[in-house]
């Protein structure tokens, strides 16, 4: 189980993140894009692609959800007594990837020790059969 304390080191140690207050909780932003925001209730609203999105919600409903307020909007929302710090750490990598710039994930990944999770992929290429 991970508390608001936890996200907020997890979120503070990835590079170029700022620490902004919004009604309701803490925010978290890199290069000016919201990526996580607190909500009343131990809820964490954290940015996502919409196929990463339907995965998580698919596979553990206990700890992600959504709300009527945020259905067609890309993000997932998160119950943190339902998960853990690595899961979290994770998770948060992933949101900030995908709004942080080329160059500011391309120096994160140059610095990052390989023991850190990967973020998840969401790839979904094909090969050609010819180039098989």
């Amino acid at each position: 189980m991970i508390t608001i304390e936890g996200v907020h080191s997890i979120a503070l140690a990835l590079p170029r993140t700022a620490e902004t207050r919004l009604p309701g909780g803490l925010a978290f932003r890199v290069h000016r894009k919201l990526f996580a925001r607190a909500l009343p209730g131990d809820i964490l609203f954290v940015r996502m692609d919409m196929a990463h999105r339907k995965t998580l919600l698919r596979t553990k409903p206990e700890t992600y959800f959504t709300s009527e307020r945020y259905a067609g909007f890309p993000c997932v929302l998160v119950r943190l007594g339902w998960i853990d710090e690595e899961e979290m750490r994770a998770l948060l990598t992933h949101a900030w990837r995908l709004n942080a710039g080329v160059r500011i994930v391309a120096a994160f990944d140059a610095e990052t020790p390989t023991n850190l999770p990967a973020p998840p992929q969401t790839s979904q290429t094909k090969t050609h059969p010819k180039c098989a």
